[in-house]
């Protein structure tokens, strides 16, 4: 019978080092052509003064783990200006997205559960594997830009692939600086120092992690020096119904692009967002700050297909752009650490499926 989640379960499934693990094989299995992502739909209609409903509906599998994952959303989003910088922001006080999973080799339903907490970790996840492969190894300083959910699941992953010294986060708001400083010092070898701007906290680091839901660039390209790794979150359409090149969600300038040795992306032969959802990374294709041609998919690197870092001095950009093997992954992981420590509330499957006895018994098989 399926599994039903609830986020306190999660909560305490929740294990960074362990979602790496299955995230990374997923990844990797999308270059050796063992999962696969189907193209992302996001619906974006609006529905008042300045307010959009928005849903992202996300769908692949995994072979390997014999997982088919679909991650569904429903949100009321606005535009609002923080310190300053113009930003996307969710409406309510409930997340409204779920996420379910199911058997490759069955086509049973395994489990549900909702996707916000574990969004947060398969995303962060995805930004640690990045500076696992493309960050100098020696890399010990990181600047963060952005205090919410992601900044936090990011730095968390990171600090597992690198030995942290110093961490500094710069957040518009003065108070969400210093509460991501007192929620993550616990988790980090080292202390996390709030400081008054982006620059400020970028000067002197080694790792950029840009977690934002800022519609304007936080990140400058001028600010970058040699040796740098950015990880940077954010996506969105870049582009209007008739395609002209309108950025709505944006976190680094044309600058970031240009300045990097390299641009990488989780999979550029198996991206399940058309370049338009690609965010700013999709606006510096259209402004030619760099071709399509010369991204490179983190797959084909953890694959071996392509080098990781060549150098000490290259610069390199990883947009971390979602892809819905990381729910067949984390969903293949969370049912079955459910099963074995005995979490979850299980449910008949008549609430999920239909008896076609009464047609199979007489000699039909309908079609799915």
């Amino acid at each position: 019978m399926p599994l039903l989640l609830d986020q306190d379960h999660i909560a305490q499934l929740a294990d960074m080092k362990q979602c790496m693990q299955f995230v990374e094989k997923s990844i990797r299995s999308l270059a050796l052509e063992q999962s696969f992502a189907q193209p992302h739909v996001r619906v974006q209609t609006p529905v008042g003064d300045n307010t959009t409903y928005w849903s992202n509906i996300m769908s692949g599998g995994d072979k390997s783990l014999d997982t088919f994952a679909i991650r569904i959303n429903s949100a009321l989003n606005q535009d609002a200006e923080i310190g300053g910088l113009k930003r996307s922001q969710f409406l309510g006080q409930r997340s409204q997205g779920l996420i379910l999973t199911y058997s490759l080799s069955t086509g049973e339903l395994l489990c549900i559960f909702p996707d916000f907490d574990i969004s947060g970790l398969r995303v962060g996840a995805t930004q640690g594997l990045g500076s696992q492969v493309l960050a100098k190894r020696d890399a010990q300083r990181v600047a963060v830009l952005g205090s919410g959910k992601l900044a936090r699941t990011s730095l968390e992953a990171v600090s597992l692939v690198r030995k942290l010294t110093e961490v500094r986060v710069y957040s518009p708001n003065g108070a969400h600086r210093e509460d991501f400083a007192r929620a993550m010092e616990p988790l980090l070898p080292c202390s996390v120092q709030p400081v008054e701007s982006a620059e400020q906290a970028v000067n002197g680091s080694e790792i950029i992690i840009a977690a934002t839901n800022s519609n304007e660039p936080v990140l400058k390209g001028e600010w970058l020096t040699p040796g740098m790794q950015i990880n940077s979150v954010m996506g969105g359409h870049v582009a209007d119904k008739e395609n002209r090149p309108v950025v709505t969600r944006m976190e680094l300038d044309l600058k970031c692009y240009e300045r990097s040795d390299r641009v990488v992306q989780t999979s550029v032969k198996h991206a399940d967002f058309p370049i338009e959802g690609w965010g700013d990374m999709g606006f510096a294709i259209q402004q030619a700050a760099v071709r399509k041609e010369d991204v490179q998919g983190l797959d084909e690197i953890m694959a071996g297909m392509q080098p990781g870092r060549q150098s000490e001095e290259e610069v390199i950009l990883f947009k971390g752009i979602s892809n819905a093997v990381q729910f067949a992954a984390v969903g293949g992981w969370l049912y079955q650490a459910a099963r074995d420590r005995g979490l979850g509330e299980e449910i008949s499957d008549r609430w999920f499926s239909t008896d076609l006895r009464k047609w199979t018994d007489r000699g039909f098989m309908p079609s799915p």
